[in-house]
């Protein structure tokens, strides 16, 4: 972000926050970090929100599974509520992926994923300048190998690759260089006699 920010002469720094830090009552009351905020970008994982929920959704009882669900729903009502209390910054916030299609061989999508995202979406329709960015877009853009490394993630829980946090940066980018109003428009018109067939034709 610190990179792309650069090419269009914008400065920006970053603060990292864990989620825990912001939900307790003694934090809503304000830090200063958050009230300073241009945008906040939320990038939640199911990886360390509900572990079983991440690696073995396919396999959990319904029950077990509906309970990780609505844990997974809480956090994302407090998170939110916190965030809003604290800053008025416009929201960007990352889907969740569908684990099971994209860290396992099985055959069968896992629908946790999408019934949480579609949760996500409707809290985030229902608040002001909150935005639900696409993560799935981003694993598209360049294919699970280059998004992950598991091997790394036994060793030093760190599962994405560079090349996903890139991604992530560009289409968080997108978002916040409309915000600064870094962005060009161009109205092309169609002028009969003129573009076609006429003097610029």
């Amino acid at each position: 972000l610190t990179i792309l920010g650069a090419q269009i002469d914008l400065e920006i720094s970053l603060t990292y926050a864990d989620p825990a830090t912001i939900v307790p009552d003694s934090f809503v009351a304000g830090s200063g970090e958050l009230e300073q905020a241009d945008c906040i970008l939320v990038l939640l994982s199911l990886r360390c929100q509900a572990p079983d929920l991440h690696d073995r959704a396919a396999f959990l009882p319904s029950q077990t599974r509906d309970d990780l669900e609505d844990h997974v729903r809480n956090t994302v009502t407090l998170l939110l509520s916190a965030l809003r209390q604290q800053s008025s910054a416009p929201v960007l916030w990352f889907s969740f992926a569908d684990v099971t299609a994209i860290l396992t061989t099985l055959a069968v999508s896992e629908p946790s994923a999408a019934r949480l995202n579609q949760f996500l979406a409707t809290r985030l329709a229902d608040t002001r300048d909150a935005h639900l960015l696409d993560f799935s877009k981003c694993l598209a853009q360049i294919g699970h190998d280059n998004a992950f490394d598991h091997q790394r993630a036994r060793t030093i829980s760190v599962l994405y690759r560079p090349a996903l946090f890139r991604e992530i940066a560009l289409e968080s980018f997108k978002y916040i260089r409309n915000f600064t109003g870094n962005t060009k428009k161009c109205l092309v018109l169609d002028c009969d006699g003129t573009l076609w067939g006429g003097t610029v034709g």
